[in-house]
């Protein structure tokens, strides 16, 4: 089990968990990384992949450029 931190506020922007790509509000902020609730209760921190490699992957899976 990983300890993720909600967004704060009312923020427009959701991001997508790191395992599942389910939208999420929550990031897991050593590594600033988008991480579900579900998926954070079965996660451990060695599994949490860096932001490069995330924001890398949602580029593959969108076509889009994560910055």
């Amino acid at each position: 089990m990983i300890k993720i931190e909600r967004e704060p506020g009312e923020a427009p922007g959701i991001e997508r968990c790191c395992f599942c790509r389910k939208q999420t509000h929550f990031w897991y902020l050593p590594k600033d990384v988008a991480v579900c609730e579900e998926c954070a209760k079965r996660a451990q921190p060695k599994d949490v992949p860096d932001k490069e490699t995330w924001c890398r992957r949602e580029e593959i899976a969108t076509h889009l450029i994560c910055r």
